[in-house]
């Protein structure tokens, strides 16, 4: 195997891209692989406060929850579309809207999703983008491997 078709699209881990909700029929979102410089900047500016054996051992859930958000909020969710408040109306995205939603045990698919898309974006490679691409421009579904806008 060429070492070539491996190398993974640093761009749009960096800048993001549009996928179906993995688990929510209907729902795109914008996401930034994980793993991007954002994340990698943010992630130890989270752990900091606790002492180095807080952090060698298993830090509280709720801490951890608080630290998971906090990194998707802040560098990996982007946008999304398709979501409707309960009267219907267009839920509209914003960073404190994504921080309550992703907050609240209940809607726990949410997030997981944007788990999920988040690391298929960070370790799709240039090869599957291109191939993406071509079977966008010839009509193919919208699936977790499309870049195609909401």
């Amino acid at each position: 195997m060429k070492l070539s078709t491996t190398a993974v699209d640093s761009a749009i881990i960096e800048q993001g891209e549009w996928v179906d909700h993995p688990f929510i029929p209907g729902v795109r979102i914008k996401v930034r692989g994980t793993g991007n410089a954002d994340f990698r900047r943010l992630s130890p500016k989270l752990t900091r406060p606790y002492t180095p054996a807080q952090r060698e051992d298993v830090l509280p859930v709720p801490d951890q929850d608080h630290i998971r958000v906090e990194l998707i909020v802040e560098t990996i969710l982007l946008d999304w579309s398709g979501l409707e408040e309960d009267d219907g109306s267009p839920l509209i995205y914003s960073k404190e809207r994504a921080r309550q939603i992703l907050s609240d045990p209940d809607l726990r698919i949410f997030l997981e999703g944007i788990d999920q898309a988040a690391t298929v974006v960070a370790t799709r490679t240039k090869k599957s983008r291109e191939e993406a691409a071509k079977n966008l421009a010839s009509g193919s579904d919208g699936t977790l491997s499309s870049a195609r806008m909401p």
